[in-house]
């Protein structure tokens, strides 16, 4: 995991959600103290989203996780073959 994370960046990462899907998860993880939401004021706003640091302990099933589905991802599909 990458720790801190702007809203842009975090966006693309996660390429096939819907924006609105997206930002009620994001309100959603906030509101039940997931995630720490950082804003800083300044011009064109800034918004940065972090693991709070009791839930820092999920990284490594979180990062385990993200092995295995990237591992599926890549695994050839299996074709069967009428006997």
């Amino acid at each position: 995991m990458d720790g801190t994370l702007r809203f842009d960046a975090r966006r693309r990462r996660l390429t096939s959600a819907m924006r609105r899907r997206r930002t009620h998860q994001v309100r959603a993880m906030d509101a039940s103290r997931l995630i720490t939401r950082t804003i800083h004021a300044q011009v064109s706003p800034k918004q940065e989203y972090s693991l709070n640091a009791h839930d820092r302990s999920l990284e490594t099933v979180i990062d385990a996780r993200k092995i295995r589905v990237d591992l599926y991802a890549e695994a050839p599909v299996p074709t069967h073959t009428a006997a």
